[in-house]
């Protein structure tokens, strides 16, 4: 569902490179670089949108860079490659935007000199014309953690160079990966979930979306990461067998299905993962059974249940949830006297969408803004 997950992932780069937001100022150099800096005044990030080439940076002129953005639409030489090889200190790479088609670095070179990065732990990587063979330098980064890249760039419609099963070889032995997330991976089979999981027991969150992917898939993960606390998986073959193999995944905080082929039946599946946080099914309908099994998740702050419609009687069984902060629900058939009853009810929400009941969604914002400027509920 990709929802909140730009803040966690900024929050898991800072923990990776050790920087304080707080500590950062800014700074540009003749070159095009944006440089930031920690509260001694050292130069640990580096933002390059520059045509000059990524040597003229000079970017062995700051000991302590940790972090590097290579701004997208940008070109990538041999040279630049070679050089940015060099710059050992390196902890984290980011190249382009693998979030949004068409904000890609064209590379004009071999990846495999980036092997020497041996510090290296977050990379994210948005190459015009990816392929399998473009990720061999991964599979020597020792300290490696995050990784995120587009496993099909090609404009809408057009084929070239995508990232298939084969790519699995390279990455199956980055043993100390943590987080892997692929957008536009519709080459992916269960295959590579197979080799994956193998290789890499301890993946903790893995993001991906492909037609190809099956119950398999699932069954896997479950079976061989017991460290797995983050799923996001779209494929139109998962059906309810497929959820049911994710009641073994105790340690699950955020689980993303979305699939045509599942039912209100799946939800069912979820009841014993007590440590879910997040969660997304895009099940047509729910009954008043399902309900109750997601109203009694204790630590739910986020749930998307955008298909099937919520009666009132429904929606009242999440009056005094102890977590729930935001929710995206059909709000088709809920009314407005019965539905602020239960958001009164509801001291952590903050946000909330009605599919199908614009007014009664602007009603509802408007209650949750006036709470807002009141004294905030802690925690116990």
């Amino acid at each position: 569902m990709r929802i909140p997950s730009l803040a966690i992932l900024f929050a898991a780069l800072l923990a990776v490179c050790n920087l304080s937001q707080a500590a950062f100022s800014q700074s540009t150099d003749p070159h095009n670089v944006h440089l930031g800096r920690n509260e001694r005044g050292e130069v640990v990030s580096a933002d390059y949108s520059g045509s000059g080439g990524l040597r003229a940076a000079r970017l062995h002129d700051y000991p302590q860079l940790e972090s590097l953005y290579v701004s997208y639409g940008l070109t990538l030489t041999a040279d630049d490659i070679a050089y940015l090889a060099t710059v050992e200190q390196l902890k984290s790479i980011e190249v382009g935007f693998a979030g949004a088609s068409g904000e890609e670095v064209k590379i004009e070179a071999d990846l495999a000199p980036l092997a020497k990065l041996k510090r290296l732990k977050w990379v994210h990587l948005s190459k015009e014309q990816m392929q399998d063979d473009d990720l061999k330098f991964v599979a020597a980064l020792p300290e490696l953690e995050y990784l995120e890249f587009r496993g099909d760039t090609n404009p809408w419609g057009e084929k070239g160079p995508v990232v298939t099963d084969r790519s699995v070889d390279y990455l199956s032995r980055a043993s100390t990966l943590k987080h892997l997330l692929i957008c536009n991976a519709a080459h992916l089979s269960d295959k590579f979930v197979e080799q994956i999981t193998r290789g890499v027991p301890g993946l903790e969150h893995l993001d991906v979306d492909s037609p190809d992917l099956t119950d398999e898939s699932l069954r896997l993960l479950a079976t061989r990461c017991q460290n797995l606390n983050w799923l996001d998986l779209s494929s139109g073959q998962i059906t309810d067998d497929g959820v049911r193999h994710l009641a073994n995944a105790k340690n699950l905080e955020m689980l993303w299905l979305r699939s045509a082929a599942l039912t209100g039946s799946c939800v069912e599946s979820v009841a014993g993962l007590k440590k879910l946080r997040h969660l997304e099914l895009t099940v047509p309908t729910v009954d008043q059974r399902g309900v109750e099994t997601l109203a009694a998740l204790p630590k739910l702050e986020i749930l998307a249940l955008r298909r099937p419609p919520l009666t009132d009687e429904q929606f009242a069984r999440f009056r005094n949830h102890p977590s729930l902060e935001s929710a995206f629900l059909n709000g088709s058939q809920l009314t407005e006297k019965e539905t602020l009853a239960t958001i009164a009810a509801l001291p952590l929400l903050k946000y909330i969408s009605f599919y199908g009941n614009e007014r009664l969604e602007g009603v509802v914002g408007k209650v949750l803004a006036q709470r807002s400027q009141q004294p905030s509920v802690e925690r116990e």
